[in-house]
């Protein structure tokens, strides 16, 4: 089970999703500091930790970092397999391939208060479907390369919500953009846009112009102008342009070739934009600023096209006649927030009837409405008329539920909320009558209470109930501690369990013994926790996810075994909100974490370590045949730096010693037949054809019935260059890594370090290498280079091969 806690306590653990058992390995350690992990099913649940960022539950695998200060270090708290991540700490560079180890990221989120976005940052992300600037402040000024968006080949949504793009030019766009959003900015003028992105009108790659459905600059409070021909032969969908002091009618001249939907809400707009709505032939339309007042009969007959008007906080105080007459195919209209205090939409002696859907009249201060007010809406499916001053009679209505027949009444429910009751019918002993027994297909349940429940309600007996959450019901009046078997009980196919304020302070085996299926437990606002030792037997029955929100656990000592049991249960995912602290021993204000202070003062704690210790030997000294057998790398690593500091004492040059083989070459057996039909011919044949020199193929030169480590160290020994052949294939296997390692560290611990060639036979990232920052050095001298895969690059590489070899020679 994997303890994280959103301060960054510096508790570590094995992070091991049931989902991503077959992408990491069983031995693998993750530090979930300050990252919270979710699949896109449960991110309802924990909502609120994702309120900036841009990941919806769609995705499997989500997961959000804050406070990040070290990249690569947060990072190793995020599975590779996540589909959506957002990062927001404070970085100010992303460099270059930062993400590339989660190539099948779909939807990405930075708030790192990014100042500059180096080429290649973003490579590997071949899928990335959303990506998102954002910027905690005001004029935080990004700067990005020209090329900076080129590896985002599915990018279809771009978001930059704050960072000021203005000193920018010539950024590339993906063609497959479909979305581009520019929010909360610097921007003064649309024209910008046309020096900043050069090919959002006129796409370089064809001879039409882009298409995007949606173009969106809202919230850019100095926008004010629209530079003639900015967007010249752009096909757009909608326009937003919402809180900035653009007029409608300054969307003429941008030179759009086409526009379904302009949204001008709280600009300067302060009449109906006819001739905007005329020239596109728009279908949807929204307005309102509190300036409009009136609509004239002739705006409206420019206005025939509109199929969703939204007219909301516009001032208006009438409506003309024909209305509704003049806007034929309208399906939606919004009239929320105006000062309408009578509404006459239909004109009984037209006999018009009209198309409309939807009708919102909101927030009017409407007094009354007349029998014909609707008789032209025999199509109408949704109505508001709330925060009004209507009167509503129903004459002869009425409704009276009984226990005995409510599933008579409502044969298919399927969702039920109970609120603000006392409960007492829900908390009765007497199960005949318990309604909730009448609904044997009741899937979601939510109970809320009002605190006077004078005992636990426990919920058992819904057999198809997947999802329950109960909130508020500890009783304010004398409160005591409550068992989670006191509030649920036989519920096989419960999925999701949140429990809120429910005065819940033991969580013990007994409760989980109905709860079958359970997959997520959210404990929110609960305090002193108290997580009875017997879970320790049933850790694989538990929950995958349990995230403990807002919530703390007793500083008792019946806790004391939580923290080597959360590090050391494979299957559960835990995320503990808050820091968990225990009050100091004198009373005064300093606190101190949680579990050294159980450590230390808790007698269990020490015989558990005991126990624990006591296991890790047992388990030692059982393997100990095995790691004999399997001669660990660190003891050939040691081997081979003390026989090359030796040497150095001695003062032996690499000059002056007589090697048996001249090129040791490293690769996997997949690989073979490259070395066979490429290397081989090249290095040992004689000139001209071949450079003369002898290689040591493991395959073909290593000593029968020695051991493998022997081999390889014995052989590197026997050779002053290293040649290692590197592929995919050849990093997954076991003996390649070793060889790869050893000749590393022989690079940088010798005395007189040996040549080490790499080949890169397809393209790695530098991430993919065993400890690549010891590869710096030599990746920055150059003795590496990528076999080409066309003929006429690979005269130039046996060029570089040779000059890095040295003189040929035959034997």
């Amino acid at each position: 089970m994997q303890l994280a806690t959103a301060a960054g306590a510096g508790m570590a653990g094995h992070l091991l999703l049931h989902s991503l058992l077959l992408s990491l390995p069983l031995i693998a350690g993750w530090t979930a500091s300050n990252c919270l992990v979710t699949e896109g099913s449960w991110l309802p649940l924990v909502s609120r930790f994702f309120l900036n960022c841009p990941l919806n539950s769609r995705l499997p695998l989500l997961a959000v970092c804050t406070k990040v200060t070290n990249l690569t270090q947060a990072l190793e708290a995020v599975p590779q397999s996540v589909e959506g991540l957002c990062l927001a700490g404070s970085i100010s560079v992303l460099p270059q391939d930062a993400l590339s180890n989660y190539p099948g990221l779909k939807v990405l989120g930075l708030n790192l208060r990014l100042t500059r976005l180096l080429p290649g940052a973003l490579r590997g992300l071949g899928q990335l479907q959303e990506l998102s600037f954002m910027a905690p402040q005001s004029k935080n000024y990004l700067f990005l390369h020209p090329n900076a968006l080129d590896d985002l080949r599915s990018l279809q949504k771009l978001n930059f919500l704050g960072p000021c793009l203005d000193r920018n030019s010539s950024i590339q766009l993906p063609t497959s953009l479909r979305q581009l959003v520019v929010r909360y900015s610097c921007l003064q003028d649309v024209g910008e846009l046309d020096d900043i992105f050069p090919d959002l009108a006129h796409s370089p790659f064809s001879g039409d112009a882009r298409t995007l459905d949606v173009l969106d600059l809202s919230f850019n409070w100095q926008l004010k102008m629209a530079s003639p021909g900015a967007l010249q032969g752009l096909r757009l969908g909608t326009l937003h342009l919402d809180h900035t002091k653009m007029d409608a009618a300054a969307v003429l001249s941008l030179g759009l070739q086409k526009l379904k939907s302009l949204s001008v809400l709280f600009t300067v707009t302060a009449e109906l934009p006819a001739e905007t709505v005329a020239h596109f032939e728009l279908q949807e339309l929204q307005v309102g600023n509190k300036q409009i007042g009136h609509i004239t009969l002739e705006a409206l007959a420019f206005c025939h096209s509109l199929q969703s008007l939204v007219l909301q906080n516009g001032g208006l105080t009438d409506l003309p006649p024909n209305f509704l007459a003049a806007m034929p195919r309208l399906q939606r209209l919004n009239l929320a927030g105006n000062q309408l205090q009578r509404v006459r939409l239909c004109m009984n002696e037209t006999g018009f009837v009209s198309g409309l859907w939807t009708l919102n009249l909101s927030d009017n201060g409407l007094l009354a409405l007349s029998p014909a007010t609707f008789s032209c809406l025999s199509h109408l499916r949704e109505l508001l008329l709330q925060r009004n001053q209507l009167t509503l009679t129903l004459d002869g209505w009425g409704l009276h539920l009984e226990t005995q027949n409510i599933s008579e009444i409502f044969p298919a429910l399927r969702q039920l909320t109970l609120l603000g009751s006392s409960l007492e019918a829900l908390c009765s002993q007497d199960t005949s009558s318990f309604f909730l027994w009448q609904l044997p297909g009741l899937q979601s349940l939510k109970v809320r209470g009002d605190g006077h429940s004078p005992r636990p309600c426990c919920i058992t007996g819904l057999p198809n109930l997947q999802e329950l959450k109960l909130d508020a019901l500890k009783y304010r009046a004398r409160p005591r501690p409550v068992q989670l078997q006191e509030l649920v009980g036989e519920l096989p196919r419960l999925r999701v369990l949140q429990l809120a304020r429910t005065g819940l302070e033991t969580l013990s085996a007994a409760a989980f013994q109905g709860l079958g299926s359970l997959q997520v437990l959210v404990l929110d606002w609960e305090k002193g926790l108290v997580l009875d030792g017997g879970l320790q037997e049933l850790s694989p029955q538990m929950p995958q996810y349990v995230y403990i929100l807002t919530s703390s656990l007793a500083c008792q000592c019946a806790n004391a075994w939580l923290e080597p049991w959360f590090e050391g249960s494979p299957r559960t995912y835990m995320w503990v909100q808050p820091p968990q602290l225990c009050p100091a021993e004198s009373g005064g204000g300093s606190k101190h974490p949680l579990f050294p202070f159980l450590l230390n003062h808790c007698q269990e704690a020490l015989e558990l370590e005991l126990f624990l210790g006591s296991c890790a030997l047992l388990l030692l000294l059982i393997s100990l045949p095995l790691l004999q057998e399997a001669r660990n790398s660190w003891v050939l690593y040691l081997q081979a730096l003390l026989r090359a500091w030796f040497q150095g004492l001695r003062g032996q040059k690499n000059e002056g010693k007589n090697f048996l083989y001249d090129v040791f070459v490293s690769h996997c057996r997949q690989d073979q037949g490259w070395v066979v039909q490429e290397l081989l011919p090249a290095l040992e044949g004689c000139p001209p054809e071949g450079q003369g020199l002898r290689l040591c193929l493991p395959e073909r030169d290593f000593e029968p019935g020695k051991d493998v480590v022997d081999n390889v160290a014995d052989s590197m020994a026997s050779s002053p260059i290293t040649l290692c052949a590197l592929s995919h294939r050849a990093l997954r296997t076991p003996r390649c890594r070793l060889e790869l390692r050893l000749a590393t560290s022989l690079l940088l611990a010798a005395p007189h370090p040996p040549v080490l060639l790499l080949i890169f036979l397809e393209p790695v990232s530098r991430h993919q290498l065993p400890r690549y920052h010891r590869l710096a050095r030599l990746l920055r001298r150059g003795d590496y280079c990528v076999w080409p895969k066309e003929d006429e690059g690979k005269d130039s590489f046996w060029a570089w091969l040779r000059g890095r070899l040295g003189q040929p020679r035959c034997r």
